[in-house]
């Protein structure tokens, strides 16, 4: 009998990430995404709308297509991050991962800079992932960065500290935030058999890279501030 590959139907840590599942939401994401740009472009193309409007709507439906752009290279990261070898590999200075993901994010939407302010004493510890960790605060960024308010400053938080043999980095924003018990399930995409999520692929991909490095994530409201608050626990490497 042949081996059940990574992320098959065999069970085991990681069989909540389903190749056919992970096949099956990129079709689903894909023509959602591609549905909801043509809408706007439909709504733009109305004699009946105003100028100001069709403006906002042909900038939605941009920000949508370049949203698609990024899918397959976000999927592929996921896949990497599942089937790669790098989960018990030593990451960079926590700052420097953190500086790596930052540019990341602004070669992608070089128009929408994301202002951090940085928190705690433990930057220049490593934490056990190896290039797994850009990726997660990558994906943790921005998602603070797409439900941002409109009209407020890019803002994010993030905080590096050690906690016991672990180091807690928690990405707090002021944006939207979670809807009433959406913390329970927004990062278990992929775990319900049958069922289709929308959601996109960043939360279940910090989720991966913390589970296969023997962390964990935990999600919730970022307080008075409002918005959002992610916290991604890594052992730290020695």
């Amino acid at each position: 009998m042949e081996e059940e590959p990574p992320g098959g139907r065999s069970g085991g840590p990681l069989s909540w990430l389903d190749s056919v599942k992970i096949l099956e939401l990129a079709a689903h994401d894909l023509n959602n995404m591609a549905q909801a740009a043509l809408s706007y472009i439909d709504l733009a193309a109305d004699p009946k709308t105003d100028a100001a409007s069709r403006a906002r709507f042909l900038a939605t439906a941009h920000e949508v297509v370049r949203r698609v752009s990024h899918f397959a290279p976000n999927l592929l990261s996921l896949l990497e991050a599942r089937d790669g070898p790098v989960a018990g590999e030593p990451s960079g200075a926590l700052s420097s991962e953190l500086e790596a993901a930052l540019a990341k994010r602004r070669s992608r939407f070089p128009e929408s800079a994301v202002e951090v302010a940085r928190t705690g004493d433990a930057w220049a510890a490593r934490a056990r992932g190896g290039k797994l960790v850009a990726l997660a605060l990558y994906h943790l960024v921005d998602n603070a960065a797409r439900f941002h308010r409109p009209g407020q400053p890019l803002q994010v938080a993030v905080e590096a500290v050690r906690e016991g043999d672990l180091l807690r980095v928690a990405v707090g924003d002021r944006g939207r935030g979670f809807s009433p018990g959406q913390e329970a399930y927004a990062a278990a995409r992929f775990s319900e058999p049958g069922r289709v999520s929308g959601a996109g692929l960043g939360l279940a991909t910090v989720r991966l890279v913390a589970e296969r490095c023997g962390g964990s994530i935990e999600l919730g409201a970022a307080g008075e501030s409002r918005g959002a608050r992610v916290v991604l626990r890594l052992p730290e490497a020695r």
